[in-house]
This record gives C-alpha cells, sequence and structure tokens, in this order.
C-alpha cells in the first residue's frame, strides 16, 4: 500500500511539479512586546503604524492569494532589511524566501522615497548660498552645501579582487557555475536603481522618527560600545587573518546546504 500511494505521489510531482512551498509567517507587530520590537525594527510600534497608514494602499494587493504578504509584514520586512543589511537574514526571520524579500524592499522602499516631499526639505537659493559660505570658512572648499556626518576609521581598501572572504562577511562568487551559486549571488546584493531607493526611504525614515521623538536605537548586544567607541577614536581596527581554505569551505557549505535546496 506504502508503495501504491508513493507511486502516486511521484506521478503526481510528474505531472503538476513539485508542491509550492508556503511559509507560516508570524505578525512581529501583534506578537512581539514594545521593547523586543524596538530592538529587531529599531522604530517603535506608533511609528511603524504611522508610516503604514501613509503607504497601505501601496502595498495592498488586489487579492488574497497565493499566500499574500500583509502590508503590515512588507512593512517590516523591509524595516529589518534596514536595520540588518543582510537579505539572507531578513528571508529568515520574516520566513520568506529570498526573491520576495527583495521584491518587497523594492516595493515598500519606492512607496517611502515617495514620502520625501513631506519630510525633506531641501534649502532654497539663498539658504544654498549661505550655506556654501559657512563651510567655505571652515576649509575653504567652495560650493559645499552638505556632509554626511561620521567617523572616518582606517579601512583595508579593496584591491581588484574586491574585498577578501572573511568567515563573518561572505562575498560573491566571481563566476557562479551553479544555479545555487547564482542563488547566493543574488542573495548578496540589490540592484542600483533599489539601493539608491533605499538611501531616499531610509532619509524620510530618520526625519519621521525625529518627528515622532524616537530615542536613538540601542547598540546590538554581541558589540561592547567602550570597545566600539575606542577602536573608532583610535582608527585601530585589526582585521584577523583567516585561512582561505577554511572560509572557502564555510562559504560553500552555505551555498550547498541552502541555496542550493531553493
Amino acid at each position: 500500500m506504502d508503495f501504491f500511494e508513493d507511486d502516486l505521489e511521484i506521478l503526481d510531482i510528474i505531472e503538476n511539479g513539485f508542491p509550492r512551498k508556503v511559509y507560516k509567517r508570524t505578525n512581529h507587530y501583534q506578537e512581539m512586546d514594545e521593547f523586543s520590537f524596538f530592538r529587531r525594527f529599531r522604530l517603535y510600534k506608533s511609528t511603524v503604524l504611522a508610516v503604514l497608514q501613509q503607504i497601505e494602499d501601496e502595498l495592498e494587493y488586489p487579492y488574497n492569494r497565493n499566500n499574500s504578504v500583509s502590508p503590515v509584514n512588507q512593512l517590516l520586512c523591509c524595516f529589518f532589511f534596514a536595520s540588518s543589511g543582510h537579505l539572507l537574514q531578513t528571508a529568515d526571520f520574516m520566513a520568506m524566501d529570498v526573491s520576495t524579500v527583495s521584491r518587497i524592499i523594492a516595493k515598500v522602499s519606492c512607496a517611502i522615497a515617495r514620502l520625501f516631499p513631506l519630510y525633506v526639505r531641501m534649502p532654497q537659493q539663498q539658504e544654498l548660498v549661505k550655506e556654501q559660505n559657512k563651510f567655505y570658512n571652515v576649509a575653504r572648499f567652495p560650493r559645499i552645501i552638505g556632509m554626511v556626518d561620521g567617523t572616518h576609521i582606517r579601512i583595508q581598501s579593496p584591491g581588484d579582487s574586491g574585498y577578501p572572504l572573511r568567515n563573518y562577511f561572505m562575498t560573491p562568487l566571481v563566476n557562479p557555475a551553479t544555479q545555487a551559486e547564482q542563488l547566493y549571488n543574488e542573495s548578496l546584493r540589490l540592484k542600483m536603481d533599489t539601493v539608491k531607493t533605499v538611501i531616499v526611504a531610509t532619509t524620510v525614515l530618520h526625519n519621521i522618527a525625529r518627528c515622532m521623538n524616537e530615542p536613538e536605537p540601542p547598540i546590538p548586544e554581541d558589540i561592547d560600545a567602550d570597545q566600539l567607541n575606542y577602536l573608532i577614536e583610535t582608527a585601530n581596527i585589526d582585521l584577523e587573518r583567516q585561512e582561505d581554505d577554511v572560509i572557502n569551505n564555510i562559504q560553500y557549505e552555505i551555498i550547498n546546504t541552502y541555496f542550493a535546496g531553493l
């Protein structure tokens, strides 16, 4: 009897293909407490709701088929990616396929970026001249109207082969040969147009957070804040050298155990 049922299952796969994988998703907005939610998505629920109310119509699907992702989960997916920067990690946490996450990030980022005129004010001509004069008085450099604030630290510049592969830093394959390797490469990066949209969207989110009096998000638990500040101030961050063979094994283990099964 078991053999007969197995044969029927094989015939069904031959005729209809493998059954579509359906993810069981959690509603993190409802189930997470406020503190955990803030640590994970770096915004309070009230701010997320305020953003959702402005773009929800753009995130709604015309039908509720094929396990479509709700607007709030689309928004949280985008926020999680913005806070983590990892497509694969976002896909795992949100219980979505990597390709779905990539499409959602592009879609939600475009919707948020369209709020730019409401939350980002660009200086007028007279203000531009005033700002240019201020910057010129600082360093005698003309036509500067703004700067990206940050602390400069010494980094290892990429060479012809790009950044080195590390056990904590996965880089794309130069010549992907299999479908699994191509999926691995696709999961590591966004298209340039999407990247630019994400930058505008995060600018809008930053200003929305300020309007909502959001506090600075906490530093991740696995990072020592005092040590991090010291390393930044001294600009002395050493990169631990790793054995190339070991790191290559880690990279291909990820490809063969995860992406080969997609």
